[in-house]
């Protein structure tokens, strides 16, 4: 094969420098491929070289071939030595879970309210699709540089998340049992806070932090938050804070109920319902006057 190549590529070269004598200005980025044979011996009428380059086509056809079954036979030995090639991968994908909410930020006076907050999540933890080893099971932790506004960070006491919304900070607490408003809000104020009072955006969004979706209280969340009104269509009062300085009620809310007097948040958009129910709730740190 190799010697009908180097005798069938001299032929060629001798055919197209004699043909291509005349035409070297037009052809300078000409190349010596079957095609170009076939279309030169077609062209000045040279059957020679048109089996020159019939010849030629036949031969890239066959290593061509060849090379492309050594491939397929080469991919198909690697699938076959290690065919949990895809789900592995897949599984690396998956390996980690989201990431946290970001923490509050470190800062300092003396930097100029510069600091670092960082945030974490767990890897190698087995599901029903992907197993790791022991040793891939790991926490990660990212950080980054922030800045706070506040000359000095807000300490919440430990019995609260510290929620940070960019220069504010919220001392939040998640309530895991369903208790009736009254009972929710006494207990609030046995933590020293209140059912949260959700009066700013950035409160809207550090609620989110902690019954939104991504955070560990987020399926199926109904919590009770600060607002009560003594009567339908009788205004919204609240036992501290001003009243919200923008609208997140549900679309068809509030419903009016006779004795929908109470407000509540799914997951983020409120909605009244009636004081007796039983929900889950969020308190605030009330900071002491």
């Amino acid at each position: 094969m190799l010697r009908k190549l180097i005798f069938l590529a001299f032929l060629a070269a001798i055919c197209v420098a004699t043909a291509t004598s005349d035409e070297e200005d037009e052809n300078e980025d000409a190349y010596l491929t079957a095609d170009f044979l076939i279309d030169l011996g077609f062209k000045h009428g040279d059957t020679t070289m048109q089996m020159l380059g019939a010849a030629f086509r036949d031969i890239e056809e066959t290593l061509t071939a060849k090379i492309l079954n050594r491939e397929i036979a080469e991919f198909q030995g690697m699938m076959t030595a290690d065919n949990k090639t895809l789900q592995d991968s897949t599984c690396g994908l998956l390996e980690c879970s989201q990431w946290s909410a970001w923490s509050t930020c470190s800062h300092s006076p003396r930097f100029l309210g510069f600091g670092v907050a960082s945030r974490n999540r767990s890897c190698g933890v087995n599901g029903t699709f992907c197993t790791y080893p022991a040793e891939s099971n790991r926490n990660e932790t990212q950080t980054r540089v922030c800045n706070h506004n506040s000359p000095l960070p807000k300490t919440c006491p430990s019995n609260y998340q510290t929620v940070s919304v960019r220069s504010d900070v919220f001392c939040l607490m998640y309530v895991g049992r369903s208790l009736s408003h009254n009972m929710a809000t006494d207990n609030c104020r046995s933590e020293a806070g209140e059912l949260v009072n959700v009066n700013t955006r950035a409160k809207a969004r550090a609620l989110q932090q902690v019954i939104g979706p991504g955070s560990s209280n987020s399926l199926g969340t109904t919590v009770w938050i600060n607002g009560e009104r003594r009567s339908v269509g009788s205004p919204w009062e609240f036992t501290y804070g001003t009243a919200p300085d923008f609208d997140n009620w549900n679309g068809g809310e509030p419903s009016n109920g006779s004795t929908e007097l109470c407000k509540v948040a799914f997951p983020r958009f409120w909605f009244d319902r009636s004081c007796s129910n039983t929900y889950l709730s969020v308190c605030e740190y009330l900071e002491p006057a």
